[in-house]
């Protein structure tokens, strides 16, 4: 039960955290004040680097503590379910390593609550522009895959009517 709870927890801050990295990376592209330019980008970097830690925090939650899966279905349906849910993963740690390294490449300071953080790879600025652009396609990618895993979880509340979309409310089904 602890484990379920947790789970949970982590995923609806990962939904937060993401929210707001999105939300600060669109806004960002905006501003012309370089100050306040910066002050985004370090925002949206703290952001980052504490869903990789986040991330790798549920990694070790899953590894060590199985929780049963609410979903039924065929084999196809919980195939496409593991695809999907890995591929966030992937995502999930992708993204910060992609902008820790682009931050490296570009001689960037990394800093998450006042901690610095070392440089991943050498200073190179071109192969930093090259790092933007994965970061950049990638974000464009996991944005689309969070749009089918939410539109997953609506197919079944209202399609298949189970509880998978309850139970990660922490709804329980006799609730409702």
């Amino acid at each position: 039960m602890a484990a379920r709870v947790l789970r949970i927890g982590f995923h609806w801050i990962t939904v937060l955290l993401v929210t707001a990295a999105f939300a600060i990376a669109f806004y960002r592209n905006g501003l012309d004040d370089p100050d306040q330019r910066l002050f985004w980008l370090d925002s949206h970097r703290t952001i980052g680097l504490t869903v990789l830690a986040l991330t790798l925090a549920r990694l070790i939650v899953r590894l060590f503590w199985k929780v049963e899966s609410a979903m039924e279905g065929t084999p196809l349906l919980k195939l496409v379910s593991n695809a999907s849910h890995s591929a966030l993963y992937i995502l999930l740690l992708a993204m910060p390593l992609l902008g820790w390294a682009q931050s490296s490449a570009k001689m960037r300071k990394l800093r998450l609550f006042d901690h610095a953080f070392p440089r991943l790879i050498a200073r190179n600025p071109d192969l930093g522009d090259l790092l933007g652009q994965w970061h950049e396609t990638l974000a464009w990618a996991m944005l689309a895959l969070i749009g089918l895993h939410s539109l997953a979880a609506l197919y079944h509340h209202f399609v298949r009517r189970d509880h998978v979309l309850l139970d990660m409310l922490r709804v329980h089904p006799d609730q409702r």
